[in-house]
């Protein structure tokens, strides 16, 4: 793992290997998802797609943002679901339109007309649209998986709802690193509020969190627009320079 310059590098450890997770990493699944959450793909054994806990309104698990080259302004493409209880999980929230994938390629296709790896990146999305996924979650964890092939990322992909674990957002992900014998555990950012650091400690598990300043790649537009859809820096300048890009981040710190 590439760390911050004034923290030890964490030393190598094998991706996907199945029985023992030495690093694994949870968040819910989210619609073509920034350059952050390959990040954590490439770096962890075990990636474990948070799908069992309540869908939330106006987030990122339907819908991300994009570039209009044109005007060089973010743009948000949703996924259209069907009305629901507020309480209903991600994994059973439906999708409202099967062909709404049709209208997402099209205005893809005019933002992103001058990129040149538009055509290759769309392949990627087509073979996961035309299979027209009835549930949210099925469809953004594929186009996730997909994406992180695409980028030569092989870490294990698991569902929370496959784990007997319960508990509540304070105390679950460290039943999940102590059932998957983590001796570290990675996680979001925006988890330092309520991620209990010591009690992961007491069960040897270091945290480390998400962090790292946001990589400036080449974009048809200037200046630079950060916190897009993978999509972005894969249309611009395709898989393999985006795998370079990612694996050249370094996280602000290894301590917690």
């Amino acid at each position: 793992m590439q760390l911050h310059q004034e923290s030890n590098p964490l030393p190598a450890h094998q991706h996907g290997s199945g029985q023992f997770s030495r690093i694994s990493f949870i968040t819910q699944p989210t619609y073509l998802p920034w350059i952050g959450i390959f990040k954590a793909a490439q770096l962890v054994d075990t990636f474990i797609l948070y799908d069992d806990v309540q869908f939330e309104k106006q987030s990122w698990q339907n819908r991300n943002r994009f570039l209009d080259s044109s005007r060089n302004l973010p743009v948000t493409l949703s996924v259209p679901v069907r009305k629901h209880n507020c309480e209903t999980a991600i994994r059973d929230i439906e999708i409202a339109v099967p062909d709404f994938y049709e209208d997402h390629v099209r205005k893809l296709r005019a933002w992103y007309r001058r990129a040149p790896f538009l055509e290759p990146t769309l392949d990627v999305l087509l073979e996961v649209y035309t299979k027209r996924y009835a549930r949210l979650a099925e469809l953004t964890s594929a186009l996730t998986m997909a994406l992180a092939r695409y980028l030569g990322i092989h870490s294990a992909f698991l569902f929370s709802h496959e784990f007997d674990i319960q508990g509540s957002k304070h105390t679950r992900p460290l039943a999940f690193a102590r059932h998957l014998g983590n001796s570290m555990y990675l996680t979001q950012a925006g988890t330092r509020g309520y991620t209990d650091v010591e009690a992961f400690a007491a069960q040897g598990i270091k945290v480390i969190f998400l962090e790292f300043t946001h990589p400036v790649y080449q974009q048809m537009s200037a200046p630079f627009t950060p916190h897009l859809s993978i999509v972005d820096m894969l249309m611009n300048i395709g898989p393999q320079e985006s795998s370079k890009v990612i694996e050249n981040i370094q996280l602000n710190s290894a301590e917690a």
